[in-house]
């Protein structure tokens, strides 16, 4: 009898989850979860297979095996002209949003008082915390400090109201994709409207 399947750890939640041909498509291919994540860390984070293994919970043979299945699907589907579909399986995810005040926000932009981090698992928010924002006193520049914090916070998804393309494209550079949305509704709508994707 075989061993069970180690529960796998994600860290990238796909935003686009379908890729397909203008022209003609001669079929699709399906990338799991395991393998999105393994080209997410693997070629995206340009991350050695020991450290990307490490953070999926798998050991080095086993990402090296789901790495070179991921290329070739990928390699097919470019070659072949399939459309890609991809699985995503990552229940517990982040979401941060820059807002003016912690009781009762109102505004949602990249220079507001606190960045809100919020734990999602399961659909149901876990917890909230709060970030003093360096960048709201003019002390530093939004394209300075949002990057790195999100990406310390493993943050999958941003949610602003208005963002300049430079913060956009640093932000989208670490893997986390900017969700605009005209103003702050409730945490609990925003996860509803995550979810919705």
């Amino acid at each position: 009898m075989g061993r069970g399947k180690k529960e796998r750890q994600y860290q990238f939640k796909p935003y686009f989850k379908e890729f397909v041909s203008k022209l003609q498509s001669n079929g699709n291919i399906k990338l799991n979860s395991d393998e999105m994540e393994a080209i997410y860390l693997m070629d995206y984070k340009a991350m050695y297979q020991e450290d990307a293994a490490a953070l999926m919970g798998v050991s080095r043979p086993t990402l090296s095996r789901i790495i070179k299945d991921a290329r070739h699907k990928i390699a097919s589907a470019l070659v072949c002209g399939l459309d890609i579909n991809i699985e995503d399986k990552k229940e517990n995810f982040t979401i941060a949003c820059c807002i003016d005040n912690k009781e009762n926000p109102t505004s949602i932009l990249p220079k507001d008082r606190y960045i809100s981090i919020l734990h999602i698992e399961k659909d149901k928010i876990k917890d909230i915390k709060y970030i003093e924002n360096q960048s709201y006193d003019l002390r530093k520049r939004p394209g300075e400090v949002l990057p790195q914090i999100l990406e310390q916070e493993n943050v999958n998804y941003f949610i602003t109201s208005k963002i300049g393309s430079g913060l956009k494209a640093a932000i989208f550079t670490k893997g986390i994709h900017v969700i605009m949305c005209d103003e702050f509704k409730s945490y609990q709508l925003i996860v509803e409207d995550i979810l919705k994707l």
